[in-house]
């Protein structure tokens, strides 16, 4: 499921209010309020390119792959812990990983903070 970031705060029915800003799958809003609120201009996607495009990533790239982790958006939103036991590397490894795929896609959070 793709990663939206919010542009404005966005009151959902019976949640709390979604603050502008925040990088989230959205997953309490339905495809059709999703439609409407990227034409609305409230909500953009992520655009995550593929780590295969991207300088330094090439090597990390293949090993996420095992993975099935392909893009920026994959990396940030792993499981570190079970991401760094499958890779056989330390946690820090994967979590630095996941602060660097969130800088280049302009994410605030770190990586397993709740995106909303």
């Amino acid at each position: 499921m793709p990663l939206y970031r919010t542009l404005w705060p966005l009151a959902v029915t019976n949640k709390p209010t979604i603050p502008e800003g925040i990088v989230s799958r959205l997953e309490g809003i339905s495809q059709s309020g999703l439609r409407a609120l990227l034409e609305r201009g409230a909500i953009q996607e992520i655009a995550a390119p593929p780590l295969a495009a991207l300088p330094n990533w090439q090597a990390r790239g293949r090993k996420l792959q095992t993975l099935d982790v392909f893009t920026l958006a994959d990396v940030y939103e792993i499981d570190a812990k079970q991401a760094a036991r499958t890779l056989k590397l330390g946690v820090a490894v994967v979590e630095r990983w996941q602060r660097e795929a969130a800088e280049l896609l302009g994410i605030d959070k770190p990586p397993g903070a709740p995106t909303g």
